[in-house]
């Protein structure tokens, strides 16, 4: 609207200006822009007096119902030419007042500063920005202004719009104050702090982010967190952050961040949303928080707790295991028991009945049949529990020769005839000359087969079958021993060669053993560099062990083996043919009277002149009055035993007996035991209880290889 306006004098001050007025209203501002008089209102000549008043009214209302200050000031005469209520108000005048002050006296630097002022308005027309003004009590106050200049005829006058600027002015101090604040205490924080608009771009970061990034401050990364970010972590985050923004939501995620020096570490990225006072986004505010060293002592703190749960699941298992073979002990030693009392009852009950007299012929050969033969059964379990002590502990040596399977294979068969015979057992033997040739320990190679051969004949029904075959596999000789026997059933069948294991360890039991055989069956193969395999096809459906050994020489390097007047080790000599001892001279020692009577009956029986000594002394005084041809002692002596013995004798002049060839009896049966006697000096070694066959071959053996040397 523009309007000419001629103020009356109470308004204009007494000097008849006009004013054309067009009003812009907008954010509180004002602007007055003084014209000369419009062509149409030259035209329409003068207005009504009415329209004239009803102007005037508005023009007083812009006045009156402004919400800001409004001066109407002549610089140049130094006059305030009116002023609405609230500028009353806000320099502490009347409106009288006002009016009738010097304008200068409204601003500190006087009327020379308002005079700029008003230059400065009429220069550029218009003038906005903060203005000092000076209250009635002397107060300044800092006021945002805004002037336009006033074209009033022959002056110029300013036409200003104030407000109070102290509200705005410690509204920004506390800002600039809270802003320190806030950026101190970012800087003093070991994690980063950053601030981004709402769209998540950063638009700021604490002093530890470019500290460990290295990035300058004004650089165009400086703020491009997804620059510095491990490229196996930036879709992931990506992806975190997108969601976040488009709801709004506080977000956290665990990425590694570049440092200065090209490493990476793990961070803590967490962020919260700002939002203003309706609640709109505003921004976003987070930290990133150096957890590289806590993940790196929780993972090994993962690691610990899963080797702590290895460990206790394999304490779980070695308990289990140990449970387990607390078990088997306990069910070993059982049978242990049964196995070792189950002979001696026979031993003992035979011995009793024959003391009481009134016994044939016929029952004492019985008798002393079964006698020997519970007795032997006694020797095989020690031997077999020594056999399995020797072999765990590594002590087990295998003295190996160029040897024929067959007559091995034989040997074992003539032994066992008696025990199949008795059962009406059918044995059906293959065996192909092309596998007769190994190298092997011949006693080892017999104890296996005899081993496999035993157990079949004792868990073959009887009129049974078994079927021993022998055959050459390409570069193995193949042993397949079949029984049609109870079987194996295919949960026992894993574990057959394991020590003192059995299918049926009750009391309940049908066959007697303690589950060693086949377990040294095994051992003693695969020491041979062979295999050992068992297969069957259930209970009651027999079973088959099959043994495969190289073939590594040819017949011509074959040869017997090297001792053939004593019987293999753990088979009894079934000829009952004894070699005499007609003619020869024997001390025997030992500390026990039984078997010093045992020995001096059974040798002279033999034909020899026999003399007997209970201590090492004692041997020594018999041995210089005596001159044996053999000296046979026992081992394990109190005070002196037999190495001491024999120690003493090889000390002695060849005249008095210190060549006299020596065969040791001993309750140590250990290969280790055998090593040391033959160490110290003895020719032979009988291992307790004597198999007086056996002993009798091995003093005709020992007294023969003399007179030959």
């Amino acid at each position: 609207m523009s309007v000419a306006l001629e103020l009356p004098d109470e308004v204009s001050g007494g000097h008849g200006y006009v004013v054309n007025n067009a009003m812009d209203i907008e954010r509180g501002h004002r602007q007055a822009i003084a014209s000369p008089p419009s062509q149409a209102d030259s035209f329409s000549g003068h207005w009504s007096e009415h329209w004239e008043r009803l102007c005037r009214q508005a023009l007083q209302l812009v006045f009156d119902q402004s919400p800001e200050a409004v001066l109407l000031v002549d610089p140049v005469h130094n006059v305030v030419v009116e002023a609405n209520g609230v500028a009353c108000r806000l320099l502490h005048y009347t409106r009288e007042e006002l009016l009738a002050l010097p304008a200068g006296e409204l601003h500190p630097g006087g009327v020379q500063a308002l005079s700029r002022f008003g230059e400065d308005t009429r220069r550029h027309g218009q003038w906005s920005g903060e203005l000092a003004l000076r209250t009635k009590n002397g107060q300044v106050i800092r006021c945002d202004v805004c002037a336009s200049a006033l074209d009033m005829g022959r002056q110029a006058g300013v036409l200003a719009f104030a407000q109070d600027a102290s509200a705005r002015i410690r509204a920004e101090s506390q800002l600039r104050v809270s802003e320190l604040r806030f950026r101190q205490l970012a800087n003093s924080l070991p994690a980063f702090v950053w601030t981004a608009d709402p769209d998540g771009r950063m638009d700021y970061a604490s002093d530890q982010w470019y500290a460990y990034t290295g990035l300058a401050r004004n650089g165009t990364e400086a703020l491009d967190w997804l620059s510095v970010m491990h490229p196996d972590d930036r879709d992931r985050c990506a992806t975190v952050c997108s969601e976040a923004f488009s709801r709004g939501a506080s977000w956290r995620i665990e990425v590694r961040h570049r440092r200065a020096d090209g490493s990476y570490r793990w961070f803590l990225t967490q962020a919260q949303p700002l939002r203003d006072a309706s609640g709109a986004l505003a921004g976003w505010i987070g930290t990133g928080t150096d957890i590289h060293d806590l993940k790196r002592i929780e993972q090994e703190r993962t690691q610990l707790l899963e080797r702590e749960k290895a460990l206790r699941l394999e304490a779980e298992a070695v308990t289990r295991s140990a449970q387990a073979a607390s078990r088997m002990k306990d069910e070993f030693l059982a049978t242990l028991s049964h196995e070792l009392r189950t002979p001696l009852n026979a031993i003992l009950g035979w011995t009793q009945t024959l003391q009481g007299g009134n016994t044939n012929r016929q029952t004492l050969m019985r008798a002393l049949a079964q006698i020997e033969q519970s007795a032997q059964a006694q020797s095989k379990l020690i031997d077999d529990l020594l056999n399995v002590s020797d072999i765990v502990a590594g002590r087990l040596r295998l003295e190996v020769q160029p040897m024929r399977l067959i007559p091995a294979i034989n040997a074992v068969i003539e032994a066992l005839y008696p025990a199949m015979e008795s059962k009406a057992i059918r044995l059906e033997t293959n065996l192909d000359a092309g596998a007769d040739f190994i190298r092997g320990d011949p006693v080892r190679i017999q104890q296996i087969v005899w081993n496999l051969l035993s157990n079949a004949a004792k868990f073959s029904p009887r009129r049974g079958r078994i079927q021993l075959a022998l055959k050459r596999a390409g570069a193995l000789a193949e042993i397949r021993i079949t029984d049609s026997g109870d079987g194996i059933s295919a949960e026992f069948l894993p574990y057959v060669f394991d020590r003192f294991r059995q299918a049926d360890a009750s009391t309940r039991k049908r066959h007697g053993g303690l589950g060693l055989g086949l377990a040294i069956a095994r051992y003693l193969t695969e020491m041979h560099g062979g295999t050992i395999e068992a297969l069957s096809q259930g209970e009651g459906r027999g079973a088959t062990f099959v043994v495969r050994l190289p073939i590594q020489i040819s017949s011509e390097e074959a040869r017997p083996p090297a001792r053939p007047d004593a019987p293999q080790h753990g088979i009894p000599d079934s000829r009952g043919r004894t070699p005499r001892l007609r003619g020869l001279r024997i001390l025997t020692v030992d500390d026990d009277r039984n078997t010093r009577d045992m020995l001096r009956e059974a040798l002279q029986r033999n034909g020899a002149e026999v003399e007997v000594a209970a201590s090492a002394r004692d041997a020594l005084d018999k041995l210089r009055r005596f001159r044996p041809d053999v000296l046979v002692s026992d081992i394990g002596m109190p005070e002196e035993d037999g190495y001491d013995l024999l120690r003493q004798v090889r000390t002695l002049p060849a005249t008095r007996g210190g060549t006299t060839p020596a065969v040791a009896l001993t309750g140590y049966a250990r290969e280790e035991d055998r090593a040391a006697t033959r160490r110290a000096g003895y020719q032979a070694v009988t291992p307790k209880p004597v198999n007086l066959d056996e002993l009798v071959a091995t003093i005709a053996a020992v007294a023969r290889q003399t007179v030959q040397a």
